[in-house]
């Protein structure tokens, strides 16, 4: 058998991530426009996204890694 390595592990940590959103959604600082950020519990990665009637929609997960700048663009398109 073939054991998981860091890629399953990075998915499976940001799954859960984006799953504490059912409780935490709308109370991260907003980075950019309506996007609200915050930061991966185990991995330098930002989680983007918006609140819509009682919903979040993440746009994003995008390594902290980068440029505030370069971040900013990206999320503007």
């Amino acid at each position: 058998l073939q054991e998981p390595g860091v890629g399953s592990y990075f998915v499976d940590s940001l799954r859960l991530d984006i799953e504490r959103l059912k409780r935490t959604a709308g109370t991260h600082r907003v980075a950019y426009k309506d996007y609200h950020h915050f930061v991966s519990k185990k991995f330098p990665y930002g989680i983007y996204y918006t609140v819509e009637e009682n919903t979040a929609l993440v746009w994003a997960i995008i390594d902290l890694r980068h440029d505030s700048s370069w971040i900013e663009e990206r999320l503007s398109s």
